[in-house]
């Protein structure tokens, strides 16, 4: 048989070896000795002899670990402290050994504080970022359809294949996009500029398309937004900013800014902007500006009706959105179309960042404007 060395065995962390090691150690001490055995298998030679004579008296049984801890600890933690951090632990999971010395007085080492709650199996792993998406997508999947937008502005200068096409063929600078975080389902709007005027119409057009079909009442649909200038303009206050008044006075719906410095809360409306660049935009040749609208609508129209998102049960924006508002209502939503909001925005001289009372002539006008 051959002999194997200490490396190939598998020994645990504690003093206790095992059963199979002892086993061929003992062989191995019968048949070369003690001492080439014990340098062999990295053990002392005292150890190797007392296994030895065990193994002579008793055969296997004599390999079993018999070892047994003191029948009396002086300094032992009485089960009454014992069942305190354990109910202090289940009480405030997020309170460690240091938290629960600190706050409760327990008289005893961060060592004892730490060994009890690991021995009850109370110590919390830390989740993983792929958990923590996964939370998130069940927290997402309870709200209904069509009742939380996320809106933001995505610069196209700085995609190599879409700039060399940018100035030649008059290709639109800005994407404005809205995105649904239950269903995903993208709207879309384009512009050669970054506007206040330009966000406005974006979100009345949008908001007054689903007010058409929307199965609660529009009170209840947020829109989320960064602090990004194009939503708040030169009026920094709630109540004179036009962007806000938008949603919340001419369409009834709420409006929330994310926390400064919080991106990630934008996390939907931003992975889009990846998927539109890595599926379209580095992919797509156009010849005009008309041919980009005509192409940017039928990857729209995939994103919304045929391209599954895995993360979401297999399953299209559209169908998603037809288990909560129907079969008939998730197409129209679907079928809002791509904006080219340098036509709808006519007055050239009101363009750039939107000013207060601005929102009753962008009324007008969309209404001008809706087929």
């Amino acid at each position: 048989m051959e002999r194997k060395s200490y490396s190939t065995y598998s020994v645990g962390k504690g003093k206790e070896y095992p059963f199979e090691f002892k086993h061929d150690a003992v062989s191995a001490a019968q048949e070369l000795g003690i001492k080439p055995a014990a340098r062999r298998f990295k053990v002392a030679r005292n150890t190797l002899k007392i296994w030895l004579v065990r193994y002579q008296k008793e055969g296997k049984k004599g390999l079993i670990d018999k070892r047994q801890g003191p029948n009396y600890i002086p300094n032992k933690m009485p089960a009454e402290m014992e069942e305190k951090i354990i109910s202090i632990r289940q009480m405030t999971k997020c309170f460690g050994p240091l938290r629960i010395k600190y706050h409760y007085g327990i008289p005893y080492s961060l060592g004892a504080i730490q060994r009890v709650i690991r021995s009850h199996g109370l110590t919390r792993r830390r989740r993983k970022v792929r958990e923590k998406r996964r939370d998130m997508r069940a927290v997402k999947a309870k709200r209904h359809s069509m009742a939380h937008m996320q809106m933001d502005v995505k610069y196209l200068t700085d995609i190599p294949n879409y700039w060399e096409q940018l100035k030649p063929l008059g290709l639109p600078k800005f994407q404005y996009t809205i995105r649904e975080t239950k269903t995903g389902m993208l709207f879309l709007g384009y512009s050669d500029e970054l506007s206040g005027l330009n966000a406005c119409t974006m979100i009345d057009y949008v908001l007054d398309e689903l007010k058409l079909d929307l199965p609660f009442d529009i009170s209840e649909l947020t829109v989320q937004t960064d602090n990004g200038s194009e939503f708040s303009g030169q009026a920094r206050r709630i109540e004179t900013n036009p962007f806000v008044q938008m949603i919340e006075k001419r369409h009834r719906a709420n409006h929330v800014y994310i926390r400064p410095g919080h991106c990630n809360a934008q996390a939907d409306v931003e992975s889009s902007h990846q998927l539109i660049e890595e599926e379209f935009f580095d992919l797509t040749r156009f010849t005009d500006r008309e041919d980009f609208f005509r192409k940017v609508e039928s990857y729209r129209l995939y994103f919304n009706f045929t391209r599954p998102n895995f993360h979401k049960g297999t399953r299209t924006p559209q169908k998603i959105c037809a288990s909560d508002c129907g079969s008939s209502t998730s197409y129209n939503f679907s079928l809002i179309k791509t904006l080219d909001l340098d036509k709808i925005s006519t007055f050239s001289y009101q363009r750039g960042q939107s000013i207060p009372g601005l929102t009753e002539k962008l009324s007008n006008l969309h209404t001008e404007y809706r087929p």
